[in-house]
């Protein structure tokens, strides 16, 4: 089986391996174990953008979700960490790149309540998916160089999630996301 450690060592940005290389450690010593103390149910494992459907007068409105490959039984809160980790950065306010992640885990936790646990767990949560996403399409690029442009749309957005996320360190994302709750 391929290990993410195995991906991650085909990048040859010398400090972006490095920094995925550090999520991977704090995964498996800091969050993997926190995994089995929460809720776990059937998730969909892979909610990026480009597996939502929006209305076409309102593109505000989620009206669907295609792509089930990677459905799975996991931490109830994977679905939330992975949605979230794709709006890193993205909005109005740059002193605040969790601005709409933190918005969307508010929203999810208004209807349905998340708990400290869950919370705690969601920012590194978000680091440990955009280094798997960045790891495994930089891996797959290098063995298929034909396919890169497919295989690496969700590269750079995973990279620069994983740049934002590594300026401060990880306690104050999660203080962040925990107010958004509050």
């Amino acid at each position: 089986m391929l290990d993410s450690y195995d991906c991650i060592g085909v990048v040859s940005n010398k400090p972006r391996r490095q920094l995925g290389e550090a999520a991977f450690e704090r995964f498996r010593s800091e969050t993997e174990s926190q995994l089995e103390g929460v809720r776990q149910q059937v998730v969909h494992g892979d909610l990026t953008p480009y597996n939502g459907l929006v209305a076409e007068e309102n593109t505000d409105r989620v009206t669907g979700i295609i792509d089930f490959g990677d459905t799975v039984k996991s931490a109830l809160i994977a679905d939330v960490a992975i949605a979230a980790c794709y709006f890193i950065g993205i909005g109005d306010d740059p002193a605040d790149p969790l601005a709409l992640p933190a918005a969307l885990v508010s929203g999810f936790n208004s209807v349905y309540s998340l708990n400290i646990d869950e919370i705690e767990i969601i920012a590194p949560l978000m680091e440990a998916r955009h280094a798997l996403t960045a790891a495994i399409t930089e891996y797959h690029a290098a063995q298929r160089p034909e396919n890169k442009k497919a295989i690496t749309k969700n590269t750079e957005v995973a990279w620069r999630g994983l740049e934002v996320l590594a300026r401060r360190p990880m306690h104050v994302w999660t203080d962040r996301l925990r107010r958004a709750c509050a």
